[in-house]
């Protein structure tokens, strides 16, 4: 994709981004799991039908940020009633038990469309305001099963809120954001549960209009394979280098970012290329990186204590066993590390658009924005390894490659 089109209509550029400019493998089978393949943002239709079933308040439980304006979600939620949206899956997978309790307690069912987005279950809904939409689904998605729980929405919303007063305080960098989660539905029967989250399209607290997912200005658009990579768009642009571009506009401020949320926030971010955008004004001359999925996040009660910052409850840290050396590093080397940094150099080392010694410069950059914070992450390298309730961490005697 140019630069160009995407002036044009960011928007529409956005939707086209989030499915068709990414890695070749998250189109996969494997990496599918048990998505069907029609569901899917490379292969599905334009839009996936959504079914919507028209349930009383009564029959769920409402999660609420602090921070919502119910009017703009009126077409979702009002005082008596909720539109609980699921993924088609849940129906044609025959979850029996729930899809009986939805069809017996609605007043109407209907369809809605979404834009399915690189997550491949979270969808770009058009409404009032626009929102994504974040649905259950039955079954593995890449490495994990894709179910919502009430703590899944209770963190997500906990630490929208949080984010909120940190930015009130004036401690939020200028040049980042996030993607509020503001309401969550859950409906529990017979044991089990089904969940749906809101979020915000719009960014907080700059919103730029443009909005690029990180992945993209790195990957090729399988649609327009002949368009250079924005990475080079973005630099001519900029008037600089791709290597000074990359470095002070991306590797810098993705760093940055991720020790304030560490350091200065107490919680652990995960920063991969799917969960940041990177936010533009319309010449391109000005970014911002901003970050969402917050459902999986967790906080260090240490440094908040330290930071005097209010306790996080109970769901947003593990009491017992807690290796908060192990959570950071986790998230500093295998998510921010491995699945952004070590799939993305490759293929632009490759193609001779970055040097082979980018790696260390990478290294350098980190080692100075942690600092003395380095003493909070392990000295060597880990990773997971496995799916779902069987992924499990593994130690190696490796130094870190990025810090």
């Amino acid at each position: 994709m140019e630069l160009e089109t995407i002036q044009k209509n960011p928007f529409k550029a956005n939707i086209h981004l989030e499915r068709y400019v990414n890695f070749n493998s998250v189109s996969s089978k494997s990496m599918l799991g048990d998505l069907e393949p029609r569901f899917s943002a490379f292969h599905g239709e334009e839009l996936i039908e959504l079914y919507s079933f028209l349930l009383p308040n009564e029959n769920l439980e409402i999660i609420k940020s602090e921070n919502i304006i119910i009017k703009e979600y009126q077409n979702i939620i009002d005082q008596d009633y909720v539109n609980f949206i699921v993924h088609p899956q849940i129906l044609e997978k025959k979850m029996i038990d729930l899809t009986e309790f939805l069809k017996s307690n609605s007043i109407m069912t209907k369809k809605i469309g979404g834009f399915p987005t690189a997550s491949n279950r979270t969808f770009l809904v058009k409404d009032i305001k626009p929102f994504y939409l974040k649905t259950d689904f039955p079954g593995r998605i890449s490495s994990n099963y894709r179910q919502i729980s009430g703590e899944d929405i209770q963190r997500g919303i906990w630490i929208t809120d949080e984010l909120y007063n940190l930015h009130k305080d004036k401690k939020l960098p200028e040049d980042s954001g996030f993607y509020a989660e503001k309401l969550g539905l859950l409906i529990s029967h017979n044991g089990n549960q089904l969940g749906m989250v809101l979020r915000d399209y719009t960014s907080f607290p700059n919103n730029l209009e443009i909005k690029i997912p990180l992945t993209s200005i790195f990957t090729k658009d399988s649609k327009n394979p002949k368009d250079p990579l924005l990475l080079d768009q973005l630099a001519k642009q900029n008037n600089v280098s791709v290597e000074e571009y990359f470095l002070n506009n991306i590797v810098k401020p993705h760093i940055t970012h991720w020790a304030w949320y560490a350091f200065e926030a107490g919680i652990i971010n995960s920063p991969h290329g799917q969960n940041t955008n990177v936010e533009f004004t319309s010449n391109f001359r000005e970014s911002s990186l901003c970050y969402r999925d917050f459902h999986g996040k967790r906080t260090i009660p240490e440094f908040r204590n330290k930071l005097g910052l209010y306790q996080a409850p109970n769901l947003l840290y593990r009491e017992k066993n807690q290796d908060y050396k192990e959570r950071l590093s986790l998230s500093y080397d295998f998510v921010m590390g491995f699945l952004f940094y070590d799939r993305i150099i490759p293929l632009l080392v490759e193609k001779n658009i970055l040097k082979k010694t980018i790696a260390k410069e990478i290294k350098s950059i980190g080692k100075k924005i942690l600092g003395d914070n380095a003493k909070y992450l392990y000295k060597y390298r880990i990773y997971y390894e496995g799916v779902g309730k069987n992924k499990k961490t593994i130690k190696t005697d490796l130094p870190p490659k990025y810090r």
